[in-house]
Order: structure tokens, then sequence, then C-alpha cells
């Protein structure tokens, strides 16, 4: 398709051709980063700048990225490398988003995989949508399971839509958990200063980063998307995708405190957006603390149960939370083996693809 010889406009610089960066945190990949760095080289839009940011890793990451350099021009005269110790994948990518040199910024997980055509098609619609849009998004394609055979649009039944178009709503797309999460950062171009100006990645934040920075994202501009399979995401089981630090998020008691200070920095930042975001956090804060209260009881500790419960129900009231309460009150004992009767039930019920799930998934109802 030879995009690079399209002539495409910049912001303030009529006719000039816009600079692509892309960032690509990695931790223990020695091989993996390689073949992400491939997937970017080959783009029929020519990435000008390629940060690739080792989190601490342990093995062999440098000496493999540097024989490759050796053996593939390109790809030395493309690609810096920066070593920091392990800080997670925020401040990671905080770090590429520093360095990057490009009008427009991308960010690439080490264990995933652009196809060619994804930076045309995205600095394309991006220019078609100059006026309302500066972030874009396209869908997914999964790896490395066999239960998950759609795609992301699929899934979430909007494949049908039009090769490009302008999502009316970009905030109410990021609160929307009744569904699939469509937007993923992995798939993201957006304007460089923009990101910046956001606030990159909360550190605090290890897990569900991507979705806070989103959110942040979609409150200063719109998105715009494609509507073809432009990523391949690796959904290998987690055993095999989280390693050494990144093992800890498979602990329930990690992703509920994880997604509890997201929610609750995001409720502090609202300010006076519409009244359905307010309600959309207060939600999954219910769910939150719905599935602290699990926590809790299955830990044995039934007065923090409770109050957990309590705090769901303060958050937003829903049936669901007050029959678990009273339930707490009469028997915990019972509550707590019904409760391993629904996680078994989920466990070999559940589509491989609710990867976000938590153990009270009543509780994001779209009451």
């Amino acid at each position: 398709m030879g995009a690079h010889r399209t002539p495409f406009k910049s912001a303030g610089e009529p006719g000039l051709r816009p600079k692509v960066s892309v960032v690509i945190p990695t931790y223990n990949r020695a091989q993996r980063v390689i073949h992400a760095i491939e997937s970017v080289l080959v783009q029929t839009y020519r990435v000008d700048d390629i940060i690739v940011v080792d989190d601490g890793s342990t093995d062999d990451t440098r000496r493999m990225l540097d024989r490759a350099r050796e053996a593939k021009p390109c790809m030395g005269q493309v690609v810096r490398y920066f070593r920091q110790a392990n800080q997670g994948p925020s401040v990671a990518r905080n770090k590429g988003l520093e360095e990057a040199k490009g009008d427009w910024i991308a960010f690439l997980d080490s264990d995933d995989l652009w196809l060619s055509e994804k930076v045309a098609y995205q600095l394309r619609a991006l220019q078609a949508f100059e006026h309302s849009a500066e972030a874009c998004f396209t869908d997914i394609q999964f790896t490395g399971s066999s239960d998950i055979r759609s795609t992301v649009f699929e899934l979430r039944g909007e494949r049908d839509k039009r090769l490009t178009g302008l999502v009316p709503d970009s905030v109410r797309l990021m609160l929307d958990r009744t569904r699939t999460p469509i937007v993923f950062v992995q798939t993201l171009v957006t304007k460089t200063n923009l990101a910046r100006a956001v606030g990159g990645f909360d550190p605090e934040l290890r897990w569900s980063e991507d979705a806070d920075f989103l959110f942040r994202l979609a409150c200063k501009t719109s998105f715009c998307f494609v509507n073809k399979p432009l990523v391949v995401v690796d959904r290998s089981p987690a055993q095999h995708r989280h390693i050494g630090p990144s093992a800890i998020w498979d602990r329930v008691e990690f992703r509920l405190a994880q997604s509890q200070y997201r929610c609750e920095k995001q409720l502090r930042s609202i300010g006076r957006m519409p009244r359905y975001v307010k309600t959309a956090i207060l939600k999954d804060l219910r769910g939150v603390q719905s599935g602290w209260a699990n926590w809790y009881l299955q830990n044995g500790n039934v007065k923090r149960s409770r109050e957990s419960a309590v705090l769901a129900m303060k958050c937003r009231f829903s049936v669901s939370i007050l029959v678990k309460y009273f339930l707490l009150l009469i028997s915990p004992a019972l509550t707590l083996r019904l409760l391993c009767l629904r996680c078994r039930f989920r466990q070999s019920s559940r589509p491989a693809h609710d990867w976000f799930a938590f153990l009270s998934r009543e509780t994001r109802s779209t009451k």
C-alpha cells in the first residue's frame, strides 16, 4: 500500500509527514520483543522512532537486541533502548513517552504484534476526523487461546460497522463494563503532546493502568476507530504470561486494591462531567467492594466482609448486595458455601475472553 508515500497533513504544518513514535515496554521476553519490533518495522507507514524500555529484565534481552540491531541496520537506525530497575509497565511506558520524538505516539506490548497496515489505516482515520478526534483504536485478533475465535469488535456485536468511524461518546465507551472492553492500549495512536498532557500512565498502577490512562485521554478528546483486526494480542494462559513481578496480577486481592485505587481516583477527578460518569464509576466501585466482601469471607474475616458489603451498598444499592449482606448476618458459613458453588460454576462456564471478571460479577449489572 505504501502509505508513507502519501502526503499527510500535520497540525500547524500542512503537507508535512507526521512522525510516529512507538513505545515497547518489556520484561524477560528477549525473543518475543524482537518479533514485536519487527512487526513495527514492516509498517507500510514508516515509523520513525521505536523506544524499547527494559523494565529490569534478568534474561538476555539487551544482548539479543544488540545482535538484532547489528544484523539489521534498519533496526539500529530506529530502535532506542533504555533500561531501568523493575518498576512496572506504567513507569516503563512513561519513560518511552518522555523520550518520544514523534508527533504521534503508539504503544505495543512486547508479547503482541501489529499487522503491517495498522499505522497507515489509523493515520488516515485521524486525518479524516482531524477536527474531532486525536486518538484512534483498532480491532484485535487474539492468539494463544483456542477458546477465543472472535475479534473484540465481533465479541461486542459491532463487527458490521463501516471501516472507520467516530465514537459519539468516548468517555461512555471507556466506562462500559457490561461487555468485553473494546479499546486496548496496544491498538492506540494518539497525539504525543496529548498523552503527556493527561499525565501519561499512573506509576501507582501495575494493573489496569491502561484503563486509567484511556479514561483520562477520553476526557480530553474523542476517539475514532478502524474496523479491522490490526493487532494480534497474546491471550495464552496467565501462568505463561504473568512472570516474575507480574505474577502478582493473578492475586484477587491485588486486582481489587488496584481497581479500588483507580475508581476512587476517577471519582476525585471527574469534576463537572455528566451524571452518568459518576454513576458508572460508582457501579465499578460497588463491584470492587462486593469483591472485597467475598475475599474477606473466604479468608475468615466475617466482620470486614460485612463492612465491605455495606460500602458496596453505599456506592450504589442493588438487591443482590442487600441479599449478600443479610446472608452474612444470618449465616456466614452458608454464604461461603454458596459463594464457593458459584465460583465453581463460573470457572466451568465463564467465557475465556471474560478476563476482567471479579468474584462478584452481579454487581456490574446494567441497572
